[in-house]
Protein backbone atom coordinates (compact mmCIF):
# COMPACT_ATOMS: atom_id res chain seq x y z
CA UNK A 1 0.00 0.00 0.00
CA UNK A 2 1.52 3.30 -1.03
CA UNK A 3 1.85 5.94 1.59
CA UNK A 4 0.53 9.36 0.67
CA UNK A 5 3.09 12.08 1.11
CA UNK A 6 1.94 15.64 1.53
CA UNK A 7 3.81 18.27 -0.38
CA UNK A 8 5.26 21.09 1.67
CA UNK A 9 4.25 24.63 0.93
CA UNK A 10 6.91 26.52 -1.00
CA UNK A 11 9.13 28.74 1.09
CA UNK A 12 8.74 32.46 0.63
CA UNK A 13 11.40 34.16 -1.41
CA UNK A 14 12.22 36.81 1.14
CA UNK A 15 12.00 36.95 4.89
CA UNK A 16 9.44 39.41 6.20
CA UNK A 17 9.72 40.83 9.69
CA UNK A 18 7.06 39.58 12.13
CA UNK A 19 5.69 43.08 12.69
CA UNK A 20 4.90 43.61 9.00
CA UNK A 21 1.18 43.15 8.50
CA UNK A 22 0.04 41.27 5.45
CA UNK A 23 -3.55 41.10 4.38
CA UNK A 24 -5.06 37.66 3.96
CA UNK A 25 -7.38 36.89 1.04
CA UNK A 26 -10.45 37.02 3.31
CA UNK A 27 -9.61 40.55 4.51
CA UNK A 28 -8.01 39.51 7.77
CA UNK A 29 -4.58 40.36 9.07
CA UNK A 30 -1.93 37.67 9.34
CA UNK A 31 -0.31 39.30 12.37
CA UNK A 32 -3.66 39.35 14.17
CA UNK A 33 -4.27 35.73 13.23
CA UNK A 34 -0.77 34.75 14.33
CA UNK A 35 -1.35 36.45 17.65
CA UNK A 36 -4.58 34.55 18.07
CA UNK A 37 -6.68 37.68 17.71
CA UNK A 38 -8.84 36.53 14.83
CA UNK A 39 -9.65 38.72 11.86
CA UNK A 40 -8.58 42.34 11.95
CA UNK A 41 -12.07 43.56 12.72
CA UNK A 42 -13.18 40.47 14.60
CA UNK A 43 -14.67 40.63 18.07
CA UNK A 44 -11.58 39.28 19.76
CA UNK A 45 -9.35 41.94 18.20
CA UNK A 46 -11.70 44.71 19.31
CA UNK A 47 -11.93 43.09 22.76
CA UNK A 48 -8.20 43.48 23.30
CA UNK A 49 -8.30 47.05 22.01
CA UNK A 50 -11.08 47.77 24.48
CA UNK A 51 -8.95 46.39 27.33
CA UNK A 52 -5.76 48.21 26.35
CA UNK A 53 -7.15 51.75 26.53
CA UNK A 54 -8.87 51.49 29.94
CA UNK A 55 -5.81 49.74 31.39
CA UNK A 56 -3.60 52.64 30.32
CA UNK A 57 -6.05 55.23 31.64
CA UNK A 58 -6.52 53.49 34.99
CA UNK A 59 -2.80 53.03 35.53
CA UNK A 60 -2.08 56.63 34.59
CA UNK A 61 -4.84 57.99 36.82
CA UNK A 62 -3.73 55.89 39.77
CA UNK A 63 -0.11 56.98 39.48
CA UNK A 64 -1.12 60.60 38.93
CA UNK A 65 -3.39 60.75 41.98
CA UNK A 66 -0.66 59.18 44.10
CA UNK A 67 1.90 61.74 42.94
CA UNK A 68 -0.47 64.67 43.56
CA UNK A 69 -1.55 63.60 47.06
CA UNK A 70 1.46 64.70 49.07
CA UNK A 71 -0.34 66.42 51.96
CA UNK A 72 -1.22 64.26 55.00
CA UNK A 73 -4.95 65.01 54.64
CA UNK A 74 -5.00 63.29 51.24
CA UNK A 75 -3.14 60.15 52.38
CA UNK A 76 -4.52 57.06 54.10
CA UNK A 77 -4.45 57.28 57.89
CA UNK A 78 -3.16 53.72 58.36
CA UNK A 79 0.57 53.18 57.95
CA UNK A 80 0.01 49.83 56.20
CA UNK A 81 -2.50 51.31 53.78
CA UNK A 82 -0.13 54.18 53.05
CA UNK A 83 2.70 51.72 52.29
CA UNK A 84 0.40 49.66 50.05
CA UNK A 85 -0.74 52.81 48.25
CA UNK A 86 2.84 54.01 47.76
CA UNK A 87 3.92 50.66 46.27
CA UNK A 88 0.77 50.42 44.13
CA UNK A 89 1.31 53.95 42.82
CA UNK A 90 4.88 53.14 41.78
CA UNK A 91 3.80 49.83 40.25
CA UNK A 92 1.03 51.60 38.33
CA UNK A 93 3.45 54.18 36.94
CA UNK A 94 6.07 51.67 35.84
CA UNK A 95 3.42 49.32 34.45
CA UNK A 96 1.91 52.26 32.52
CA UNK A 97 5.31 52.89 30.92
CA UNK A 98 5.70 49.16 30.30
CA UNK A 99 2.27 48.96 28.68
CA UNK A 100 3.18 51.83 26.37
CA UNK A 101 6.40 50.07 25.37
CA UNK A 102 4.55 46.76 25.00
CA UNK A 103 1.94 48.55 22.90
CA UNK A 104 4.58 49.99 20.57
CA UNK A 105 5.84 46.46 19.97
CA UNK A 106 2.54 44.54 19.91
CA UNK A 107 -0.18 47.03 18.90
CA UNK A 108 -0.64 49.39 15.99
CA UNK A 109 0.97 52.73 16.76
CA UNK A 110 -2.30 54.65 16.54
CA UNK A 111 -3.65 52.57 19.44
CA UNK A 112 -0.63 53.48 21.54
CA UNK A 113 -0.89 57.16 20.61
CA UNK A 114 -4.61 57.14 21.41
CA UNK A 115 -3.96 55.43 24.76
CA UNK A 116 -1.22 57.92 25.63
CA UNK A 117 -3.42 60.86 24.69
CA UNK A 118 -6.41 59.55 26.64
CA UNK A 119 -4.20 58.95 29.67
CA UNK A 120 -3.00 62.54 29.61
CA UNK A 121 -6.55 63.79 29.04
CA UNK A 122 -7.74 61.76 32.04
CA UNK A 123 -4.98 63.33 34.15
CA UNK A 124 -6.08 66.80 33.00
CA UNK A 125 -9.62 65.92 34.04
CA UNK A 126 -8.33 64.98 37.49
CA UNK A 127 -6.45 68.29 37.72
CA UNK A 128 -9.59 70.22 36.83
CA UNK A 129 -11.66 68.35 39.44
CA UNK A 130 -9.10 69.17 42.12
CA UNK A 131 -8.03 67.07 45.11
CA UNK A 132 -10.80 65.22 46.93
CA UNK A 133 -10.72 63.34 50.24
CA UNK A 134 -11.66 60.05 48.54
CA UNK A 135 -8.65 60.17 46.19
CA UNK A 136 -6.58 57.50 48.02
CA UNK A 137 -9.37 54.94 47.77
CA UNK A 138 -10.07 55.88 44.15
CA UNK A 139 -6.37 55.66 43.31
CA UNK A 140 -6.06 52.22 44.92
CA UNK A 141 -9.15 50.97 43.10
CA UNK A 142 -7.91 52.30 39.76
CA UNK A 143 -4.45 50.84 40.42
CA UNK A 144 -5.77 47.37 41.22
CA UNK A 145 -8.12 47.39 38.21
CA UNK A 146 -5.40 48.73 35.90
CA UNK A 147 -2.85 46.16 37.05
CA UNK A 148 -5.45 43.40 36.68
CA UNK A 149 -6.41 44.46 33.16
CA UNK A 150 -2.76 44.81 32.15
CA UNK A 151 -1.82 41.39 33.45
CA UNK A 152 -4.88 39.88 31.77
CA UNK A 153 -4.00 41.59 28.50
CA UNK A 154 -0.37 40.48 28.54
CA UNK A 155 -0.77 37.00 30.08
CA UNK A 156 -4.42 36.20 29.33
CA UNK A 157 -5.92 34.44 26.31
CA UNK A 158 -3.60 34.70 23.33
CA UNK A 159 -0.54 34.97 25.57
CA UNK A 160 1.17 32.36 23.46
CA UNK A 161 1.82 35.07 20.91
CA UNK A 162 5.49 34.35 20.61
CA UNK A 163 4.95 30.62 20.16
CA UNK A 164 5.04 29.31 16.69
Amino acid sequence: MPVAVQARAPATAAFTAPWVKRATPDGGCRMAERRGLGKRHGTRYRHFMEIYLPALMLLSGSAFIHSRSNVPELRPSSEGADLFWRLLGKLAFFLWIGMLIWGVYMRPLHHVALGFGLSLLFNVFLIIRGPKPFWPALSMLMGVLGVGLSVYLILGPGAELGAG
